[in-house]
């Protein structure tokens, strides 16, 4: 990862050229356009936003040419534009205010609050969204669903359970890819220029008790009213929460000397388990924000 990162900060053409090709490669496999926003934002975090809007500019240009050659039609040219846009913008967006901020508190709270106001634009927008999601779905993964073994009435229940929360599950997944893009760009430019400064970053995160209190009031409103919008909001909320838990761990392995199997426990439970691990996580980074557990781990070691 550092020689890739390294051959981004090459110059514009080597940056333009990781960003195109893992973009390319995140339509065949989703995860690997994690890489492609996040050489952007490294971009965008060395050298500021002009260099940034310059190389993810040339860069969506390449990607809607190819998407053009590959269908010979000119609305593929169009979507290449808008992928990029989508992938990239917001990227850009978040790595600015780390640059300038230096404060993983107004990132990840900005963040945050933007997939709160879209959840509640596309409820308000569109009253029967739940309705949407179900004929999308249907017609998107029930094939999948029953390939892979399921019966019609388990696929038919499956889905009709996911489009109550499709809406949260998306602005959820927006605020982990973009928060991820933005830690492994910040992760390679401590490699390069500040080695270890990224883990000291991680390890210290502690976000606002107020954005804390706001999570708590809506589980609570959630177990009072199991109202779906209220749930898709609770998602989006607690999702920062789950990362700082996350770093929080770390830090105190790193803090106490203990074992890093407490590391590989949690990772493998959060693959196995990880709406319930997830939520246990989520829990103990609200716990933190409003108790400091890691000022308490470090003074009883």
């Amino acid at each position: 990862m550092r020689r890739l990162a390294a051959f981004v900060m090459s110059g514009p053409a080597q940056a333009v050229a990781v960003v195109v090709l893992t973009a390319v490669g995140g339509v065949l496999f989703p995860p690997i356009a994690l890489l492609s926003a996040a050489a952007v934002a490294l971009v965008v975090l060395r050298h500021g936003l002009n260099q940034g809007l310059i190389v993810a500019g040339w860069s969506a240009l390449v990607l809607a040419v190819l998407a053009g050659l590959a269908t010979g039609t000119p609305s593929a040219a169009v979507a290449g534009l808008l992928y990029a846009a989508i992938q990239w913008l917001p990227t850009i967006v978040v790595a600015l205010v780390l640059r300038q901020t230096a404060s993983w508190r107004n990132v990840m709270t900005g963040l945050t609050l933007f997939a709160v106001a879209g959840v509640i634009g596309v409820h308000l927008w569109v009253p029967d969204i739940t309705e949407k999601w179900l004929d999308v779905l249907q017609r998107s993964v029930s094939g999948l669903l029953q390939r892979a073994g399921m019966s019609p009435m388990e696929v038919s229940a499956a889905i009709e359970r996911a489009a109550h929360y499709a809406t949260g599950v998306f602005a959820m997944s927006f605020v982990l890819s973009v928060a991820l893009s933005l830690m492994l760009a910040r992760a390679w430019q401590a490699q390069l220029y500040n080695p270890g400064g990224f883990r000291d970053e991680y390890t210290s995160w502690r976000l606002s008790y107020w954005l804390a209190g706001v999570a708590v009031l809506l589980v609570a409103l959630v177990l009072l009213m199991q109202n779906d919008m209220l749930i898709e909001l609770a998602m989006v909320v607690l999702t920062p929460f789950l990362l700082q838990a996350i770093g929080l761990i770390h830090g105190v392995v790193r803090q106490t000397g203990i074992s890093v199997g407490w590391l590989v426990g949690m990772y493998v439970l959060l693959v196995l388990a990880p709406p319930q691990m997830g939520s246990l996580l989520a829990a103990v980074g609200v716990a933190d924000s409003f108790t400091d557990l890691r000022g308490r781990f470090g003074r009883g070691a």
